[in-house]
């Protein structure tokens, strides 16, 4: 907590309302902190519409931060040829290319 105040790092900015901007938000700071441990969400497609999913790939991307999206949902609610989609004892799980 010590190391974030003193670089005026700022996870939560109160006037960002969208959830993918506030995972924006975090994807950042990992950057900023050189994070190499990989970011896990789930449910992407229940917060997130694909145009935010390509916007957050493309962050992902510039940052250089690993991300794998876990659906719990049923079926594959992603398409599109950036995401390769694999399906683990039935869940749908999303990795960025």
């Amino acid at each position: 907590e010590r190391l974030l105040k003193s670089q005026k790092i700022e996870l939560d900015n109160p006037h960002e309302n969208r959830i993918s901007g506030k995972i924006e938000n975090v994807i950042h700071t990992m950057g900023m902190l050189n994070e190499k441990r990989y970011l896990i969400l789930t449910n992407l497609p229940l917060y997130c519409d694909m145009s935010e999913l390509n916007l957050l790939h493309q962050c992902l991307l510039a940052e250089g931060i690993n991300l794998i999206s876990l659906n719990l949902l049923r079926g594959n609610t992603i398409t599109d040829e950036k995401f390769k989609v694999s399906h683990i004892d039935q869940d749908f799980v999303l990795f960025t290319q």
